[in-house]
């Protein structure tokens, strides 16, 4: 028969391991948005498509992404203006680069998180002078 400090001896090895594993969970989940973030922007930038698309909407630019690669894209209505137009030709390039290139100009920049890649806006230049006197 077991002795009482052998029973508290295994009651504190559990607790002890319990406390770990809380532990551990407790710091996979905060970090995990950032480690994913941070592995769908590799994945985006190791996803290389041939284009060639000549004075269309980025709308079908981005629907044209989405069959070539493994990402969704994600924007609200107002964001892009139905008679922007673009031409993008690339051989073999990154989607990254790809927008990179297109999106800037068009005063539009992209988060990705996982394999859905979301365009938004960029606050206009006034706006940025009026929060920040």
């Amino acid at each position: 028969m077991k002795n009482n400090s052998q029973i508290r001896n295994r009651g504190k090895y559990l607790t002890n391991i319990g406390f770990r594993f809380l532990f551990l969970c407790v710091f996979l989940t905060s970090h995990l948005p950032k480690i994913l973030a941070e592995d769908g922007i590799m994945l985006l930038q190791s996803t290389y498509v041939t284009l060639n698309l000549t004075n269309v909407s980025l709308e079908t630019l981005f629907k044209t992404l989405e069959k070539k690669s493994d990402y969704v894209f994600f924007f609200k209505e107002d964001v892009l203006q139905k008679n922007e137009k673009v031409t993008v030709k690339a051989q073999n390039e990154s989607v990254v680069s790809i927008l990179n290139r297109i999106l800037p100009p068009k005063q539009l920049t992209y988060t990705v998180k996982g394999r859905q890649v979301i365009i938004v806006r960029l606050p206009r230049k006034e706006e940025k002078n009026q929060k920040h006197p």
